[in-house]
């Protein structure tokens, strides 16, 4: 899913364009919170599945991961990501620093049975 948000404010700007890998509720979660910590993220997608596993006291299965937009390897792996990428491009009159686009990278990776709190987000910045 591809997408581009810009902010209405006078030049110079920056054009925001999103790379996801599908509308689930976890790309959403990425798309409107990339710039929080990995920490933060994790802690917000944490926070996405155990709504979805109602008390949590259950581990999440492929089900449960790939409800909320994780795509899980085949049987009998475990591993679960989910891979966005974000760019950063400056608009307007070029800044002293120079026109060039930046990309941020997340990744949120998951494991089928195990518990929420090894659930990892990885965030990079080119």
């Amino acid at each position: 899913m591809l997408g581009t948000q810009a902010g209405c404010t006078p030049f110079p700007g920056v054009r925001v364009s999103l790379s996801l890998p599908n509308d689930s509720p976890l790309s959403a979660l990425v798309r409107d919170q990339w710039m929080s910590t990995d920490r933060g993220l994790a802690e917000q997608a944490r926070r996405l599945l155990r709504e979805r596993l109602g008390d949590g006291a259950r581990l999440p299965s492929r089900a449960d991961l790939e409800a909320v937009g994780l795509r899980c390897e085949p049987a009998p792996l475990l591993a679960c990501s989910h891979h966005s990428e974000i760019r950063r491009t400056p608009v307007g009159p070029v800044p002293a620093a120079g026109a060039r686009t930046q990309t941020v990278t997340v990744q949120v990776l998951a494991q089928i049975g195990a518990p929420l709190e090894s659930l990892a987000v990885h965030k990079t910045e080119d």
